[in-house]
């Protein structure tokens, strides 16, 4: 997949970021899954990232996105987003994998579903009847807690605290249908089965809500009607708001002959295309890559797909950001980002992280110190860049190497705590870029790591990366830097060794 999709696929990342959802690792998986359509030229990146989106946990608010069309903007550097927005896609996601089974459903009225709990992990899992016309449901607060408005269709929140409230997403039985997977929900501490507006509901409260930024949420289940309504509250609203604004909805639900579920073989074929793309995904990633497929420090690299060269020239290593030549605050992408985790003498604050193994299985908690990587680049620009410019940017890429010198995705990884609000390392990506140009409103927001070039133009530039510590230190990896201007297929892997 080419920089243009890249940008494509980002842009609708932005525009999806604004829909509440909180979800498991697995439930993301499916999500992806769902989405993704099975390339011919997989990128050796998304084929690496992609397993690590399997196992991740908390973070279904950036990953859950990549996956469609949109207008080319480049790549998107993601604000960490508001709860509303990490709790974002519960229509979505739950459209897409709260149904299972292609046989059609003996069920009693639309749908009949089934509920397993074990250590804090809940799963529903959904048959559907296709012999009921779907209907469609549309549902309006008929209470909201004090100052509450709505600012988004299902969104609600007060201008103190933007982003931040209740979620209100209704599902019909077609969106129920589209995966035929399950919806499945990790550090469940309690689900309540109760009724609500005469409907069988389900309340459910997390483990350390505000910890790891959970909230709770209510499930209301309709299957004479044939509908399901998912209402999420943020961690700063307490539960009976909640469960007043689930018991004051107004719900509408009329016929509408124009929804239809996907026909089996449509659902077979699209089955097959995952599989098609997960076992090329698993092939690639057992592979690794070899010595000779890295551009090793101080040698170009050939972005054909940008129209440029590309070397890293040198890397250091920082205590302070105030270390950097010339650092100025203009190039902070973020400032929001930085602000909170900087100390006076520009060294990094602890934060505390999560460390999970590659099942997903948490390995332990850690509060560790940060330092920062500067990377000289040069850029050579001999062709056209594109409507957007040349990006710039890049993502670090964490590596084992074997003893026949074969490179390997590491199989575990880390993640900051939720409730840490910590966003400097989102996507392994730079949040510093000492020249940029696009510094207001939406060119800021979607370029801000792209410059106009011309062909014959050279470009000397720093990128800035936060780095925990001990992962700088750890002599069993090896970071590599993968830049956005790449075309990165599995044929012709593309990354720049830092050392």
């Amino acid at each position: 997949m080419g920089q243009e999709n890249k940008g494509k696929v980002e842009e609708k990342m932005r525009e999806r970021l604004k829909r509440p959802l909180v979800l498991s690792a697995e439930s993301e998986k499916r999500i992806q899954a769902a989405y993704k359509k099975v390339r011919e030229e997989c990128e050796v990146q998304n084929m690496a990232e992609k397993r690590k989106n399997m196992e991740r946990q908390d973070k279904s608010h950036k990953m859950a996105e990549r996956i469609d069309n949109g207008n080319q903007e480049g790549k998107v550097r993601l604000h960490r987003g508001h709860s509303l927005r990490r709790m974002a896609l519960v229509a979505v996601a739950a459209v897409m994998i709260m149904a299972t089974g292609l046989v059609a459903a003996a069920a009693m009225g639309y749908f009949s579903k089934t509920v397993k709990e074990d250590k804090g992990k809940a799963v529903y899992e959904f048959a559907v009847n296709y012999e009921l016309q779907p209907v469609e449901v549309k549902v309006k607060a008929g209470y909201l807690p004090a100052g509450m408005e709505e600012h988004d269709i299902g969104k609600y929140w007060t201008e103190e605290n933007p982003g931040h409230g209740i979620s209100v997403s209704p599902l019909n039985v077609v969106n129920i249908d589209q995966i035929k997977k399950n919806l499945s929900f990790d550090y469940v501490e309690n689900i309540e089965r109760t009724t609500i507006q005469g409907m069988e509901a389900h309340v459910i409260t997390f483990q350390d809500e505000e910890k790891y930024d959970r909230g709770k949420g209510i499930f209301l289940f309709n299957a004479e009607q044939g509908f399901v309504i998912w209402i999420h509250g943020d961690t700063i609203v307490p539960l009976e708001e909640v469960r007043k604004v689930a018991e004051n909805l107004e719900i509408t639900v009329t016929e509408n002959t124009d929804l239809s579920y996907d026909l089996p073989e449509d659902t077979q074929a699209k089955d097959a295309m995952e599989d098609a793309y997960q076992k090329k995904m698993e092939e690639l990633v057992a592979r690794g890559l070899k010595e000779e497929e890295l551009t090793p420090l101080g040698e170009e690299l050939d972005c054909e797909f940008s129209g440029c060269k590309i070397k890293v020239e040198d890397v250091q290593i920082l205590d302070s950001l105030y270390d950097i030549p010339g650092y100025t605050e203009a190039g902070v992408c973020e400032m929001e980002w930085l602000a909170p985790w900087l100390e006076t003498d520009g060294t990094h604050k602890p934060y505390l992280r999560t460390h999970y193994g590659k099942d997903g299985e948490i390995l332990g908690e850690e509060t560790v110190s940060c330092r920062f990587m500067a990377v000289k680049v040069v850029l050579n620009q001999y062709g056209e860049s594109g409507g957007s410019g040349t990006a710039v940017n890049g993502s670090l890429k964490r590596m084992s190497k074997s003893g026949d010198g074969t490179y390997h995705w590491k199989e575990d990884f880390y993640l900051a705590v939720p409730g840490e609000g910590y966003s400097l390392q989102m996507d392994n990506m730079a949040f510093y870029f000492d020249q940029p140009e696009n510094l207001e409103g939406d060119k800021r927001a979607h370029s801000f790591f792209f410059r106009n070039l011309k062909p014959g133009d050279m470009l000397t530039y720093t990128l800035v990366f936060a780095v925990d510590e001990d992962i700088l230190a750890d002599e069993s990896s090896e970071l590599l830097l993968e830049f956005d201007a790449t075309q990165n297929i599995m044929e012709n892997p593309m990354y720049s060794k830092l050392k």
